[in-house]
């Protein structure tokens, strides 16, 4: 399947029609889309691990809202969006079964800000694009816990 992306994504580059897109990135943000909808289509039973349930749904709708802002041309950080929606279903967590966690919450802000500080030095993104992805992340979450309590 990379393979068939790779080939997918090296013709639609050519074509002038998606010129604008970053073809390869809206196919990795695709193929992700597909193994989540895989995973919530039944391996996780709720009654078993509905927490686990929700913060791959509200991954799935951080994944689905960057795909779709993707198609209209702009971008937002995939990396920061999965720390985005750990840090908030961490606390989502905390609040929901009344437990503290601060050392936990500590330690996942400071690794998020490591990737953040990573993804700009190495890939030379702009802060709006980190920050956006984070932001998504974080809002997916939020929404999937008004469902989820």
């Amino acid at each position: 399947i990379p393979s068939t992306g790779w080939l997918l994504g090296d013709q639609l580059n050519g074509n002038k029609r998606f010129s604008h897109l970053k073809v390869e990135a809206l196919l990795s943000r695709l193929f992700f889309i597909a193994g989540l909808i895989l995973l919530l289509s039944g391996s996780i039973p709720l009654d078993i691990g509905s927490e686990i349930y929700f913060f791959f749904t509200g991954l799935l709708i951080a994944v689905l809202t960057q795909f779709s802002i993707g198609l209209i041309g702009y971008s937002a950080d995939l990396h920061l969006a999965s720390a985005g929606s750990i840090l908030a279903f961490l606390v989502c967590l905390s609040v929901f079964f009344s437990v503290t966690i601060t050392d936990t919450l500590v330690c996942i802000i400071f690794l998020t800000g490591i990737v953040g500080s990573i993804r700009i030095y190495i890939t030379k993104s702009g802060y709006s694009v980190i920050l956006i992805g984070w932001i998504i992340g974080i809002c997916a979450q939020l929404v999937v816990f008004k469902f989820w309590i």
